[in-house]
């Protein structure tokens, strides 16, 4: 856990930072495909996967089942044993090995909103193994949290420290056009 977080709270482009959580969380989980989708205002968006499901159609999959069995607020990972088998997503269709049985949804939350979703398909012995070093992951999950909160803060600042430098180059330019003393104008009082 030690190499992954230290990675983790060395990268500060968020894009980069959300492939580096899943693949993290990838890496506890040999064999198994995953995707991670950002919370917006309009909803949620899958910003990145793994080969089986990166298609418009595996993203597309994958977010269904997250509207579907995610709710507004989730505070606690969700694991469903046998995902095929929910009534709530019979109806869709991900295209993955039928041993990948088992889905785990983790929830990133910063300032006690959910942000991030890590979706897990795994085989259940893997499920079962993320069970049972619950404490482990919950240290991983709060890890990643600080990361991606501290990304958006310095996009934030970055984006502030931009703005700032572009109003100081507009001012210049006016202080530039605006005379330093009045005109010397005959038989007219500029005041």
């Amino acid at each position: 856990l030690n190499t992954s977080f230290h990675s983790l709270s060395t990268i500060i482009q968020l894009s980069e930072l959300l492939r580096s959580l899943l693949n993290i969380f990838l890496m506890r989980f040999p064999q198994s495909q995953g995707s991670i989708s950002v919370k917006t205002k309009d909803g949620i968006s899958c910003v990145n996967a793994t080969t089986q499901l990166n298609s418009d159609a595996g993203k597309s999959a994958t977010l269904q089942m997250l509207r579907s069995l995610v709710p507004d607020i989730m505070e606690q990972p969700l694991i469903l044993d046998a995902w095929y088998k929910d009534d709530r997503l019979r109806t869709i269709k991900v295209q993955l090995d039928i041993a990948l049985a088992s889905c785990i949804i983790i929830p990133l939350r910063v300032d006690k909103d959910t942000v991030v979703l890590i979706q897990l398909f795994t085989l259940p012995d893997y499920a079962e193994h993320y069970r049972l070093n619950r404490p482990v992951f919950s240290a991983l999950e709060s890890h990643a949290a600080l990361c991606l909160s501290n990304a958006v803060k310095y996009n934030e600042l970055a984006q502030k420290s931009r703005l700032d430098g572009e109003l100081d180059a507009a001012r210049s330019i006016q202080r530039r056009f605006t005379p330093d003393a009045k005109p010397a104008i005959p038989h007219i009082n500029i005041a």
